[in-house]
C-alpha cells in the first residue's frame, strides 16, 4: 500500500522545524525535538504519543527513510562503543569484584605498619591543627595546635606512600592508599561535581575554613533529630528538571565513589562496613525529585523495595556510560572543597569511614609542605594530601586536617554513618508504625 504522500510532507516539515531530522543524522534525539516534533504533527491533524510511535512511519516515509536508517546505523555504532567503553571500566577499576585482602594489597607495595591508638589526645578538641614548619598558621586563630605528641615519635605518610596501618590484634586503624581510580578523566569528572556543588549548594560549615556540603539523607540539627532529605540548592525557583538534573549529577558522583571504595579498600574494612549498613536498615541515597517526597519517605519507612535505588551514569569520551543494576551510595555522604576540620571525634554505627581526595594541588611554585593534612591525634600519625588518594579511618577517635597555605586546593568526598542520622531513622520508622503521619515526623531539613 503506498504511503500517503501528505503524511510524508508532513513528517517532514515537522522533521525540519523541530531539529528532529538533524537529531537523526546525529544519532542522538534531545527530548524536546521529540516533543516539538509531536506538537507539529499534532497541528497538521497527525497524533502520536511518543517516538515509539511514530517510529514505523519513519521506516517507511520515503522522505524520512533515509534519515531514520542513518539513525538507527548510528544508535547501534553507539551502543558498540558504549559497552567497548564499560567492559573496559570495569576492568580497570575492578568494578563488581571483591575487595583485595590486607595480604593482596602488601604484595603489590603496599606498606603495612603496626601501630595502635593511645587513650589520650595531645590536642585539644576544637583546636585548628598545624604542621610542623608552617608555624606562622599558628596566627590564624587563638585556638590553634601544632601537630606533635608527647607520648612518642609522630609518623607522616608521604604524598606517594599507600600504607596500612594495624593494630596488635591485626585490626586496620587507619589505611591510605593512593592512584585508587587510576583514570584521569573520571577523577576530573567527579572532581568537577564536586566544584559544581560546591558552587550550588549550601555549605553545612558556614563558619569553619572551607565547604562541606552534606546530600542524601540527614536528621537537621544536632538537638532536633528530625530525619528527611537534604535540601541545600541555593537557588530556590529551579524547575522539577533543572533540579533533577543537579540531583542526578550527586547520586552519580557519590555511587562512581562508593562503587569505587567497595572494590579498592581492603576487604577487611569494607566486609564490616557492609554489614554494618544492612543491620541498621537505612534507605540507599535519594534525592526528592526523582519520586517525590512523600512516595520516597513511604518506601523507605515500610521496608518496599524501589528500582529508582540503583544505578548511576558517567559521562566519559563524550558517551552516557550507565550501569542500570549497580547499587548507589549509603544514605549519608559529604563533598569537602578546601576544608580545614577542627580536631574531633564523630559517632558512627560502623567501624570505619571512607574518604576519596579526588583533588590536590599545592600553591604555584610552591615547594614542600603546604597543609591540608589528614592528622590521627592518638594514633600520632598525619598522611600527606595527594590526588585520587582512599583513605580508610576511625572518626571516633580525635582527627582533624591541618591548616594550610593560600592558594592550596583541595576536593574530595567523605562516606560517613552517623548514629546520629541513623537514631533518627529509628525515631521516623517507630511513628511510622505507629500511624503518625509521615510528613510530620521526617520533615527534610535544610542546611
Amino acid at each position: 500500500m503506498p504511503f500517503s504522500a501528505s503524511l510524508d510532507a508532513a513528517l517532514y516539515k515537522a522533521g525540519e522545524e523541530s531539529g528532529l531530522i538533524a537529531g537523526l543524522v546525529n544519532g542522538y534525539v534531545l527530548p524536546e525535538s521529540e516533543k516539538a516534533f509531536l506538537e507539529l504533527l499534532g497541528e497538521m491533524g497527525y497524533s502520536y504519543r511518543s517516538f515509539d510511535a511514530f517510529a514505523p512511519d519513519l521506516g517507511r516515509s520515503p522522505t524520512m527513510k533515509p534519515y531514520w536508517e542513518t539513525y538507527k546505523k548510528k544508535k547501534k555504532s553507539c551502543k558498540q562503543v558504549t559497552m567497548r567503553i564499560k567492559q573496559k571500566l570495569v576492568h580497570e577499576l575492578n568494578l563488581g569484584k571483591p575487595p583485595r585482602t590486607i595480604f593482596d594489597l602488601q604484595q603489590i607495595g603496599v606498606k603495612v605498619i603496626q601501630r595502635s591508638h593511645t587513650t589520650e589526645s595531645p590536642i585539644p578538641n576544637t583546636y585548628y591543627l598545624v604542621d610542623a614548619g608552617n608555624e606562622e598558621l599558628l596566627q590564624f586563630h587563638k585556638k590553634t595546635h601544632i601537630v606533635s605528641s608527647r607520648h612518642r615519635e609522630w609518623h607522616t605518610v608521604e604524598e606517594n606512600e599507600s600504607v596500612i596501618f594495624l593494630n596488635e590484634q591485626g585490626e586496620i586503624e587507619l589505611a591510605i592508599l593512593r592512584g585508587i581510580c587510576g583514570r584521569q578523566d573520571i577523577v576530573d569528572y567527579i572532581t568537577g561535581i564536586i566544584e559544581e556543588a560546591a558552587f550550588t549548594r549550601r555549605n553545612v560549615c558556614p563558619h569553619h575554613v572551607g565547604k562541606v556540603i552534606q546530600y542524601g539523607y540527614n536528621a537537621g540539627q544536632w538537638h532536633s533529630c528530625i530525619w528527611g532529605l537534604v535540601n541545600n540548592l541555593k537557588q530556590s525557583k529551579l524547575t522539577p528538571d533543572e533540579k533533577a538534573k543537579f540531583d542526578s549529577r550527586m547520586l552519580n558522583l557519590f555511587a562512581v565513589g562508593w562503587n569505587l571504595v567497595k572494590s579498592q579498600a581492603p576487604a577487611e574494612a569494607v566486609e564490616p562496613v557492609l554489614e554494618a549498613i544492612a543491620n541498621a536498615g537505612l534507605p540507599e541515597m535519594a534525592a526528592e525529585g526523582f519520586q517525590g517526597k512523600e512516595a520516597l519517605y513511604q518506601k523507605v519507612l515500610l521496608n518496599v523495595s524501589s528500582s529508582d535505588t540503583t544505578g548511576y551514569s558517567l559521562e566519559l569520551e563524550e558517551t552516557n556510560v550507565r550501569f542500570s543494576l549497580t547499587e548507589r551510595a549509603p544514605c549519608e555522604g559529604y563533598i569537602a572543597v578546601n576544608y580545614a576540620a577542627r580536631c574531633h571525634t564523630d559517632k558512627i554505627y560502623a567501624p570505619y569511614a571512607f574518604s576519596w581526595q579526588t583533588h590536590y594541588k599545592p600553591p604555584d611554585g610552591f615547594e614542600g609542605n603546604p597543609g591540608g593534612n589528614y592528622a590521627d591525634l592518638t594514633l600520632a600519625v598525619t598522611i600527606r594530601s595527594s590526588k585520587d588518594s582512599l583513605m580508610v579511618f576511625k572518626p571516633n577517635y580525635p582527627h582533624g586536617t591541618t591548616l594550610f597555605k593560600q592558594g592550596t586546593e583541595r576536593a574530595g568526598i567523605l562516606f560517613n554513618f552517623s548514629t546520629h542520622i541513623k537514631d533518627a531513622f529509628e525515631a521516623a520508622r517507630k511513628k511510622q508504625e505507629e500511624g503518625i503521619v509521615v510528613e510530620e515526623c521526617i520533615t527534610p531539613t535544610t542546611i
